[in-house]
């Protein structure tokens, strides 16, 4: 860098200084001249309603000198904003008659530009290294703590009906029931036909009792005599009461008969007795 370039400098700045404080200027008296326009074309208009034909012309006059006064000051304006843009020189400085001096040309070359740096070589990508071998198993952890158990799910469909099972075997025999109650005596049959006539046959009966007395239940015995056989036989109560009943009567075998009876309801400590009848032939 030179001595002379801070003066060159400093000229420009006070040229730029110079510019710019006459650009004000012409801004503002632009618009002070553009003020007193609009007040003379308020007074013309005003005059106009009583002369029309005459201010017709005035007012084309008046729109001429306002359309170049903007003009100029719109030209103006766009000067400054292409010098401070770099788009053309520093405007010139009156001279003597007041005209404007020729604006001064923009630089015709730009500055240099500095050089671009060289880009780096790219590094070439790493080869992956081998997998290495699979490690231990490690020891199974403890067991974890039961979980609270969990609500009871809501019933599931009722399935269908399955197949009838194989019957099982008959079961054991069970406990002989008690003897029923003895039913009403039977109406008296009709008689039988006339056997054949046989030879007499030598008949006796024989007899078994049982003690008199309110002891209960009561059975006895009656047995033919040797050589005969039993061909029937029955039993008899003393005293005859619906308060006692038959259990049992039977041939014992085809010597004698037998029968048992049981008490159902008696008064208290009253004696009976049972008898057993067979029938001998011999």
């Amino acid at each position: 860098m030179t001595d002379t370039q801070p003066d060159i400098y400093e000229q420009i700045g006070q040229q730029n200084e110079e510019v710019l404080g006459y650009s004000r200027k012409r801004f503002l008296g632009t618009w002070l001249a553009m003020a007193l326009l609009a007040i003379l074309i308020c007074l013309l208009a005003f005059t106009s309603l009583r002369t029309a034909s005459t201010n017709l012309d005035q007012n084309e006059d008046i729109a001429r000198v306002a359309s170049k006064t903007a003009d100029d000051a719109s030209e103006s304006t766009e000067d400054v904003v292409a010098y401070l843009r770099g788009e053309q020189g520093i405007p010139g400085v009156p001279g003597a008659n007041g005209q404007d001096g020729t604006p001064g040309q923009p630089s015709s070359e730009p500055g240099p530009e500095g050089a671009k740096g060289d880009k780096g070589e790219a590094g070439s990508q790493g080869s992956s290294g081998a997998m290495g071998a699979m490690g231990q198993a490690g020891p199974m952890g403890a067991a974890g703590t039961v979980g609270e158990a969990g609500a009871a799910g809501s019933n599931g469909e009722q399935g269908a009906q399955g197949e009838n099972g194989v019957q099982g075997g008959e079961g054991p025999k069970g406990d002989k029931g008690d003897a029923g109650a003895q039913g009403p005596k039977g109406d008296t049959g009709p008689p039988g036909p006339a056997g054949p006539a046989g030879t007499a046959p030598n008949t006796s009966v024989a007899i078994g009792q049982s003690p008199n007395n309110p002891d209960e239940p009561k059975s006895a015995q009656a047995v033919c005599p040797a050589g005969a056989r039993a061909s029937g036989g029955g039993y008899a109560l003393v005293p005859s009461d619906p308060g006692l009943i038959v259990t049992a009567s039977s041939p014992v075998g085809n010597t004698g008969w037998n029968a048992t009876v049981e008490e159902l309801s008696l008064p208290a400590a009253t004696n009976w007795q049972l008898l057993v009848f067979a029938i001998c032939v011999s």
